[in-house]
């Protein structure tokens, strides 16, 4: 069975997706914890180091979707395998 506010937070997720994607420097999107805390899910957007995205301050990336957090993590980016 699905936890409902994994499901909960999915959909706002996909809801927004294709928008954070329009951001230069994102490069990737999931989901996760905050800070590990089990309790409280959080939007991860992966943005591309160096890149504007990578700086919380810029503002450029949301601090919030829906009613959940966003938590950048920078990586240098992905392979495909």
């Amino acid at each position: 069975m699905q936890d409902p506010r994994m499901m909960a937070a999915k959909t706002i997720k996909d809801q927004h997706k294709e928008k954070l994607f329009e951001i230069p420097g994102v490069v990737g999107a999931g989901l996760g914890l905050v800070n590990g805390n089990a309790n409280e899910l959080a939007i991860l957007v992966f943005v591309k180091k160096g890149s504007r995205a990578a700086t919380a301050a810029s503002g450029i990336v949301p601090a919030r979707i829906g009613n959940l957090p966003v938590v950048i993590r920078q990586t240098s980016g992905f392979k495909t395998m």
